[in-house]
């Protein structure tokens, strides 16, 4: 198991160093005066905010992808905003805090290709390269989606959601976590969803891989967000 981990560590190291002194080439890519905008407010433990791909604020309680805002002027400050390029979404920039005056923490561009997005996640003020994140679509679904942090130009961590689905409709979440320094899987689990009679997600289980005897594995959970 550790070699699939270890073969996406290369992978991504060497994605780092391509585009470890992009930020300027990047940037000057994106017509910001003609791209489409739209705001949101809320999300900001998830990459994206309301458009991220991940399905972890189905499964862990408390975690929120926010809202879209129709006129952010009226609903106070909001926590990222979003560039298109007709419907694809090109850029991602996450907004500090109200107390700093409207400036931003981090912009994220968009790479589209056939059936996969890279993104790449900047600081906006020091142009450094702090995360990547992939997106692998089959069908128009999406089959994968991993998120990698670097430290000291490095891979730290690696996330990886993989999506099943039953008539198009998710099926279950496998989320696993690798750090590289130490080559430990630390999470690696399975959330098998049920949908309830209007079809929206309801309740799910869990398959623990890493600790099969685990209580956790005897419960069913209640999803907190409507969702199909």
């Amino acid at each position: 198991m550790n070699d699939v981990f270890e073969n996406l560590i290369i992978k991504f190291n060497s994605l780092y160093k391509q585009y470890a002194n992009s930020f300027d080439e990047l940037y000057q890519s994106i017509d910001f005066s003609e791209c489409r905008k739209e705001y949101s407010k809320g999300g900001e433990s998830m990459f994206w905010g309301y458009y991220s791909p991940s399905a972890a604020d189905l499964y862990i309680g408390g975690l929120k992808r926010g809202k879209l805002l129709k006129d952010p002027s009226k609903n106070g400050t909001h926590s990222f905003e979003y560039l298109f390029d007709g419907n694809k979404m090109v850029c991602v920039l996450y907004c500090l805090p109200p107390e700093y005056n409207h400036q931003y923490g981090e912009i994220e561009f968009l790479v589209h290709s056939e059936d996969r997005i890279l993104s790449f996640q900047y600081s906006y003020n020091f142009k450094f390269l702090k995360y990547i994140t992939e997106s692998i679509y089959k069908n128009g679904l999406l089959v994968q989606y991993t998120t990698v942090e670097f430290l000291d130009n490095k891979c730290s961590e690696l996330k990886i959601e993989e999506f099943e689905y039953e008539d198009n409709m998710l099926k279950s979440v496998r989320y696993s976590c690798y750090l590289p320094s130490i080559k430990l899987l630390a999470a690696d689990e399975k959330y098998i969803f049920t949908r309830d009679a209007e079809g929206y997600l309801d309740t799910y289980t869990v398959e623990d891989y890493i600790h099969p005897g685990s209580a956790m594995q005897n419960v069913q959970y209640k999803v907190l967000v409507k969702r199909k």
